[in-house]
């Protein structure tokens, strides 16, 4: 029996994607986001490079769950976002997530790093470096 929540999935692999796409297939409207992560869900080790997220969102299994359950569904990437440089800045990889189809990041860990080094800048510069 439902208890009538949205549920928020958070992903690092494309088995991960075909369980809940397969799991939630006829529940269209279960799922309020899918988080894909830079994180090792295991042992909670990073992808500094953030390869992983940008080769989930462009992964088959990400195309079937969007077919299935619709364009609607928001797409978060998090795990050293706000950290990762692509094209030698922050805002080069925040670019190649939109592009590779995320709708938005989860930004913590970028946030306090680099809070550390700059103050109260920091937000503004993940967003617009």
């Amino acid at each position: 029996k439902s208890v009538g929540m949205q549920a928020v999935f958070a992903v690092n692999s494309e088995a991960q994607i075909q369980a809940v796409t397969t799991t939630f297939g006829s529940s269209v409207g279960t799922i309020g986001a899918l988080i894909v992560s830079n994180r090792e869900l295991e042992d909670f080790s990073f992808d500094e490079t953030g390869e992983r997220a940008l080769n989930l969102l462009k992964s088959e299994a990400l195309q079937e769950f969007r077919n299935l359950h619709g364009e609607d569904v928001p797409i978060l990437v998090e795990g050293r976002v706000g950290i990762i440089e692509k094209d030698g800045s922050v805002g080069g990889y925040m670019k190649a997530l939109k592009e590779a189809g995320a709708s938005g990041a989860i930004v913590g860990g970028g946030l306090a790093e680099r809070n550390k080094r700059d103050g109260n800048q920091a937000l503004k510069d993940i967003m617009n470096d």
